[in-house]
């Protein structure tokens, strides 16, 4: 679908990350750890709005919930504050260039332990990034494709050598899939780059109990897990599909936590939660970007000045407004993202006049005044296709694109 977008697909709005829960279990999980808190059980539920598909959590693909692999995986760096590069299962690394080439030396942290005890060390890094370039053949992202040798220098040092300097690898090594760290002896033949995948065994803080499809999962603590010890013993993730009944079951207390990251909820149930004195809500700014795609390849979204007129026909400012969280997007990435300026992100203003001017332009009137227009005898009606299992807001998103392209004269 990607490959489909238009430049001039309409960013909607920028939504805040939510997250709900319950009074009891939000503040046993945001206190500090203590030696007692360790000692006690401490258990969370959350809605999740798919089957996560425990058994194809495989660190080098993206199979599964993109949620859960950073559970159960590490990654060699990690993404900090700002955006920096901070130390993750490597402790240290060195960049440079040597004949054209980049050549990255991680310094890989001792003594750690994978959830079946075996133990992470060069060699498993060196089997996961074979794996993922092996399994991902068309993978894009540089720090795969570019990828031209892998030097295991001892235990606990190994160097990436890619083709040419390319400086968002390190960047890259950060995302939760399809690029971290997981055992040897997840697949089958153990240590075969190109082996059969097994179970998710990683060096992360989770190591999955229990698993029955499309209706739950269940993650423990990983014994083995080398940093600051998690404060819950385990966490459940049960599959509710249909927002409403995952606020449901949060008023319910059947759940813990929902959420943007977990499993949304429709945006004017935030009201109604923000008034149940059980129900604590954290928020923060998130970086999720809500666009439009065309078939630009067929008519009418084939033509520049009907692409143009619809985002002018969009009411960014009352969607936002109306869905109650988030703010109108400008440009089609979030300013978090590196490199937008307010110069290179434009804006198309809500603009009714000039929407109808660049349909008329493009030669689309209502000829027999249905209030619909025509051209070459069809009639501007179009689909907007959703799915709210995991977006319950598209909906109403729709709801009010469908109530502005009425205003143009344009049916969905």
């Amino acid at each position: 679908m990607v490959r489909t977008l238009s430049i001039l697909a309409i960013c909607f709005i920028i939504l805040s990350t939510v997250f709900l829960g319950c009074q009891a279990s939000l503040a046993a999980q945001n206190a500090a750890p203590n030696g007692t808190d360790m000692a006690s059980s401490q258990e969370l539920t959350v809605a999740y709005p798919t089957d996560i598909l425990a058994n194809k959590i495989d660190a080098c693909t993206s199979n599964g919930a993109i949620t859960v692999y950073p559970m159960i995986y590490d990654a060699l760096v990690n993404y900090g504050e700002g955006g920096t590069i901070v130390p993750g299962l490597a402790k240290s690394w060195e960049v440079e260039e040597d004949g054209g080439k980049m050549i990255i030396t991680f310094h890989l942290r001792e003594g750690i332990k994978f959830s079946d005890g075996t133990p992470f060390n060069a060699n498993a890094v060196e089997f996961t990034l074979q794996r993922t370039k092996l399994l991902n053949p068309k993978q894009t992202t540089p720090v795969v494709e570019k990828l031209e040798e892998i030097e295991v220098v001892d235990e606990y040092t190994v160097k990436l050598i890619y083709e040419s300097y390319i400086y968002p690898i390190l960047k890259q090594l950060t995302f939760p899939r399809p690029i971290r760290i997981m055992s040897p002896t997840a697949v089958s033949p153990e240590g075969d780059p190109n082996g059969d995948f097994v179970k998710p065994i990683g060096t992360g803080m989770w190591i999955v109990e229990d698993y029955v499809p499309d209706q739950y999962a269940v993650l423990k603590r990983n014994p083995y897990y080398w940093g600051e010890k998690p404060i819950l013993d385990k966490i459940t993730l049960n599959m509710i599909p249909d927002a409403q009944t995952r606020t449901l079951a949060l008023q319910s207390g059947d759940v813990d936590l929902i959420g943007n990251a977990v499993g949304k909820i429709l945006p004017e149930a935030v009201q109604v939660l923000e008034n149940d004195h059980n129900i604590v809500i954290e928020r923060e700014v998130g970086t999720m970007t809500y666009y439009l795609l065309f078939r630009y390849t067929k008519s009418p979204f084939n033509d520049l000045l009907v692409r143009k007129a619809v985002n002018f026909a969009i009411e960014k400012e009352n969607m936002a407004s109306l869905m109650g969280v988030g703010e109108p997007a400008k440009g089609f990435f979030t300013p978090t993202v590196d490199y937008v300026t307010e110069e290179n992100s434009y804006n198309y203003p809500y603009d009714l006049d000039e929407a109808k001017r660049l349909l008329a332009e493009a030669g689309w009137k209502d000829g027999d005044g249905d209030g619909i227009l025509e051209k070459d005898g069809k009639k501007f009606e179009i689909n907007l296709i959703y799915q709210v299992s995991d977006y319950p807001e598209w909906g109403r998103m729709c709801e009010l694109i469908q109530e502005d392209l009425s205003k143009v004269n344009i049916k969905p």
